[in-house]
């Protein structure tokens, strides 16, 4: 079979079984808590702490970028806010045309918007080490309740950080083992978890050592994105991007919350150029804690009459914005629209 799996700083290395058997386990007390248990729908912390460790939704609200109506250009919308004319996407995206939305609301709409950081794929600027389905290696996750980490024995002092490893990470290392021997074939080709890391998990060396490998000159992490190496942009209402004509009236935006907090520190200052932020990007720093109640990126030729935003608030430190013209949108006119009560709270990493 394949070839054991990292140790997870233990003394005897853990066999492909073992490591099934673990993520079996980890699902299975998850998934009978949240559906049958008697925790009100939540992971029991005292019966099952590692599923609670990974898996725990302390908000019991959605933790990705979230939208109450969202246009885009031909494609996916992933990446950062796009752009009319855009030379790193094919030249001129073929936009949504002739949109039309009258007397629509957005109301309610919240989430907590959680970043995941990952290890730079190295000489790849941006570029996350992700599993091979494209699920980012996660080495700074941590319990929901306690803060304590999930994957390394700190996140005090990387020179003392080793890899301590969980069900799901274990078992993220043990495909890339396999796929890097040639054991297993295209179906993981995706992979970009590499030899450096494997290496450094079964040696049980520090974290300071590994980054140094990967990266020489800059944090070794990458920031602003999702566990899929999405570009985080926050909660929109209406996310308007990427269309030609497009016409709204009397269309509302009310109580707008992103609870998500502020970005990590781990690719440097937030507020600089010098941060490592993941590919695709169109702002600096870190957008996952914003709130915009109408965005306009990208988009040309519209007409927004009598519109309004009410109540929409960045807890976590982001930017809160009623309506956000940005990237290269041009020719957007507005008619009698309003504001009332656009705030921003807590604390910014700056």
């Amino acid at each position: 079979g394949p070839s054991p799996a990292p140790a997870g700083g233990g003394p005897a290395p853990l066999t492909p079984a073992d490591v099934l058997d673990e993520l079996s386990e980890l699902l299975r007390d998850a998934y009978v808590d949240i559906l049958h248990g008697d925790t009100n729908g939540y992971i029991d912390p005292t019966k099952h702490p590692k599923a609670y460790g990974i898996y725990h939704n302390p908000s019991g609200v959605g933790e990705g970028n979230a939208y109450g109506f969202a246009l885009n250009h031909i494609g996916v919308a992933v990446h950062g806010f796009p752009k009319s004319h855009d030379p790193d996407d094919d030249g001129s995206p073929v936009p949504s045309r002739d949109v039309v939305f009258d007397r629509v609301s957005v109301n309610d709409l919240r989430a907590s918007v959680s970043e995941v950081v990952g290890l730079r794929v190295p000489d790849k600027p941006g570029v996350m080490m992700n599993d091979a389905v494209g699920a980012v290696f996660q080495l700074k996750n941590v319990r929901p309740d306690d803060g304590s980490p999930c994957t390394l024995s700190t996140l005090d002092d990387d020179s003392r950080a080793t890899y301590v490893g969980n069900p799901a990470s274990n078992a993220q290392l043990l495909v890339a083992k396999a796929y890097l021997n040639g054991e297993i074939g295209d179906s993981a080709r995706r992979n970009s978890i590499n030899r450096d890391v494997l290496e450094w998990a079964e040696h049980g060396t520090s974290l300071s050592s590994l980054l140094r490998k990967i990266d020489p000159s800059g944090p070794g992490f990458v920031c602003n994105g999702d566990a899929m190496a999405h570009v985080q942009k926050g909660v929109v209402a209406f996310k308007m991007d990427g269309t030609s004509n497009l016409s709204m009236n009397k269309c509302d935006a009310n109580d707008i919350i992103n609870i998500g907090t502020a970005g990590s520190q781990s690719c440097g200052r937030t507020a600089t150029r010098d941060y490592s932020i993941v590919a695709r990007s169109s702002v600096v720093g870190y957008g996952g804690a914003d709130v915009r109640g109408f965005s306009f990126a990208g988009t040309v030729d519209a007409r927004i009459r009598r519109c309004a935003v009410r109540r929409i608030e960045s807890r976590g430190g982001g930017m809160a914005i009623s309506y956000d013209i940005h990237t290269d949108s041009r020719r957007v006119r507005m008619y009698r629209c309003g504001e009332k009560d656009v705030r921003s709270t807590g604390e910014w990493n700056e």
